[in-house]
């Protein structure tokens, strides 16, 4: 059996470490429309609580708006984030690692 992550042995706040995937896409009615909607699912290494953000499509700025809303409302000072590579992971790992160094 592999090691388990220290992550999700170490006592820390919730969120201080996190996962997350989409899920989707579901399909909305808007009015008389149909749009596809995805759901970003974060969830705690430590604890184990789930936190879910709809958003509007797979790219990354939807992802990072997710991420910013999430933050938000757990108030959670996030220091790891584990994810597949998924195409919008990688450009918006770019991305917050651009603003974090202005």
């Amino acid at each position: 059996m592999a090691p388990v992550p220290v992550h999700r042995v170490t006592p820390n706040p919730p969120f201080t470490a996190c996962g997350t995937d989409l899920m989707g896409p579901l399909y909305v009615k808007i009015g008389i429309s149909r749009v596809k909607r995805y759901v970003r699912v974060f969830n705690c290494l430590t604890t184990r609580v789930v936190h879910f953000e709809i958003v509007q499509s797979l790219e990354a700025s939807a992802f990072i708006q997710a991420f910013r809303r999430f933050c938000n409302r757990r108030v959670a000072r996030v220091r790891h984030v584990h994810s597949g590579n998924g195409g919008n992971f990688v450009p918006a790992n770019k991305e917050l690692n651009e603003e974090l160094r202005v």
